[in-house]
């Protein structure tokens, strides 16, 4: 192993850093394997980023999921076990409030026709994908001493994939259900002036407190199991992030996009910086997958195939987080008689009940009842004051997925093709993307609800029917641009609805990143008419 060395400045001070690198070598070839076509070759450059050359697609995906199994085990299976609730069965009866919650937020829907219902490719890749992943656990489990430390400390083996389970798994939290109990209490108080001081609206919108919620009746306690979603484990020592608010406030990505017409080459220039925090392992696994008809390189994440950001043979793609109100709280009144039963519609409805079981390390299993409302999952109860609060997010209705939409992005060769893969992508995003024909664009996604009249998602709602969503509004509702007039588009977080978009009527946010990151960019762009 030889060093690379490079002089940078660091506070306006040159430095030399040393970096240890590796030689590029050819590692023996995944053949025989359970799921696998044909041999696929694999090829680790000098950084440890492995290349893949495979015969058939399906098969390139197989080797995504092997090598993420071969090189993040641990942290794959653990992403895995806290999605699908199953922490407790390792780390013990502090992680039941987790398991619950995330058992609470799995798609309740048919699995089978939702994987069904994407292009014969995409499920091809997907079950090659988990095929990969279970290829390299059946070997570490034949031999115990292939498996990370993590699994001896903890005395556990890997969790066995479903296909299916990338279907189940949807939790991408991503509303406002925290300020939303905020708005409500302060309105309770006469206050609700105050939150413009908080979180100012934009773009501009007068906020109400919808008809009929009791303000002086909410409280943190009904965000329930939803709360324990957004909180941290509670071993700090598992996979925790730090909690400091200032960075979290200032934290968010950047991405532009360059026509040919303004840079030095004549060819369009994608950037984006994701920035990520700094972890071990880091937050992106560096892939290469390369057979006849795919070539795409670039990062993607544990458990989900394919690539989030870089290029392939014609398109390149980036992202930064878009905002989209995607979950909204919906108050019940239930039955005094009855407490499974809540008013809606002139009458009363019966939750759905489900039971499930939860191993506990250390202690005899515990059975949990979990309730659904005809909003989504019924975070939390209490009979005693005739009431429960339900939730409902975009990411659980049928037809969106959070961990299948890298496929078609990285199979797509054109704008329209990419557009057509972002319509399964539910997390809010803003996608950039440039082409080798020279083109620039980009195109807002995520599932926006088509919210009843008077609601506008920044508040607790009442849950007796007139309130209800109404669907998932489509693709082309959000934003887009392709070509523009400027030259570039940059996007930094920031509430960037064009002139002119219906805001009142699709009601996708209020909330957004300050735009300092943005107007810096835009400064620089602006002033480059050459860009290199």
């Amino acid at each position: 192993m030889q060093a690379t060395r490079r002089t940078v400045l660091l506070g306006g001070v040159a430095a030399t850093l040393s970096a240890p690198e590796r030689r590029a070598r050819a590692t023996a070839p995944l053949q025989g394997l359970p799921g696998l076509g044909q041999p696929v070759e694999v090829l680790e450059d000098c950084w440890g980023v492995p290349h893949v050359r495979a015969q058939s697609i399906p098969d390139a995906f197989f080797a995504d999921g092997y090598l993420i199994a071969r090189d993040r085990l641990w942290e794959l299976d653990f992403g895995h076990r806290r999605s699908l609730g199953q922490l407790a069965e390792v780390f013990g009866p502090a992680f039941v409030p987790s398991d619950t919650a995330n058992r609470l937020v799995l798609f309740r829907g048919d699995a089978a026709r939702e994987l069904a219902a994407l292009p014969a490719l995409t499920q091809d890749c997907a079950r090659a994908y988990v095929a990969g992943i279970n290829a390299r656990i059946a070997e570490v489990t034949a031999t115990p001493s292939l498996l990370p430390p993590e699994f001896g400390i903890f005395a556990t083996t890997p969790l066995h994939w479903d296909v299916l389970d990338l279907i189940r798994v949807r939790a991408e939290i991503t509303g406002n259900t925290q300020t939303e109990i905020r708005r409500a209490r302060l309105a309770a108080r006469g206050a609700l002036a105050y939150d413009a001081l908080i979180t100012p609206l934009e773009p501009v919108h007068d906020l109400h407190v919808p008809e009929g919620l009791d303000t002086a009746a909410i409280s943190e306690a009904d965000l329930g199991l939803f709360g324990v979603l957004q909180a941290p484990l509670p071993r700090h020592d598992l996979h925790a992030t730090a909690e400091d608010g200032t960075r979290r406030r200032n934290e968010g990505s950047n991405s532009w996009v360059i026509a040919p017409s303004r840079t030095a080459t004549g060819r369009p220039i994608l950037a984006n910086d994701p920035h990520l925090s700094f972890g071990v392992p880091g937050p992106r696994h560096v892939i290469h997958l390369t057979a006849p008809g795919l070539d795409v390189i670039g990062g993607g994440g544990a458990g989900m195939p394919g690539v989030m950001q870089g290029h392939n043979a014609t398109i390149a793609f980036g992202r930064t987080n878009f905002h989209i109100d995607q979950e909204d709280l919906f108050i019940l009144r239930t039955n005094p008689a009855d407490p499974l039963l809540y008013a809606h519609q002139g009458g009363w409805k019966r939750m759905k009940q489900v039971e499930t079981r939860i191993a506990v390390r250390g202690e005899a299993e515990q059975v949990v009842n979990l309730f659904y409302s005809v909003h989504g999952p019924v975070v939390s109860r209490d009979p005693t004051r005739n009431r429960a609060t339900a939730v409902s997010a975009t990411w659980l209705a049928p037809g969106a997925n959070g961990l299948l939409a890298n496929i078609g992005i990285n199979l797509a060769h054109d704008w329209p093709s990419f557009r057509e893969a972002l319509r399964v992508h539910t997390s809010p995003t803003n996608f950039t993307y440039a082409d080798t024909s020279g083109n620039i664009g980009w195109q807002a996604a995520g599932g926006l609800p088509r919210r009843a009249p008077g609601h506008d998602g920044l508040m607790p709602a009442p849950g007796d029917g007139r309130y209800d969503w109404q669907g998932l509004q489509p693709l082309e509702a959000l934003p887009s641009s392709f070509n523009p007039a400027r030259g570039w588009f940059g996007t930094s977080n920031e509430m960037n609805l064009p002139p002119g978009y219906p805001v009142e009527e699709r009601r996708v946010s209020f909330e957004w990143r300050d735009g300092f990151r943005h107007e810096r960019v835009a400064q620089m762009l602006d002033a480059t008419p050459r860009a290199t």
